[in-house]
């Protein structure tokens, strides 16, 4: 997740807004699987981007990355923070946090 937001946006909107456009899931052999308008994305090899790249595709495309429209521009390092969901690398992870916040991604 980005941690630099346009000012006023906080870390629930850009959750909401990435799970309104984007789906996770697996495919049968477990692997990591994302969905654009219905589409798999696949890297430039083919291979199925995985989670974290393709939220962070997602918030570069959207200029989250640089904070644009806040204080100021910054970099895309990720940088430090102690947001729970960072740490997360599954999708039942995902969904566990969102029932722990009484989050609905829908």
């Amino acid at each position: 997740m980005p941690t630099k937001l346009p000012s006023g946006f906080t870390p629930k909107d850009a959750r909401l807004i990435i799970m309104d456009n984007l789906d996770f899931g697996k495919d049968d052999k477990g692997n990591e699987v994302v969905k654009r308008n219905g589409e798999i994305l696949k890297d430039k090899t083919r291979k199925n981007v995985s989670f974290k790249d393709a939220i962070a595709d997602f918030a570069t495309e959207r200029k989250w990355m640089d904070g644009a429209g806040g204080k100021g521009g910054g970099d895309d390092t990720g940088g430090g923070g102690n947001s729970d969901y960072k740490s997360m690398r599954k999708m039942s992870e995902l969904n566990a946090y969102f029932d722990d916040k009484g989050i609905n991604p829908m």
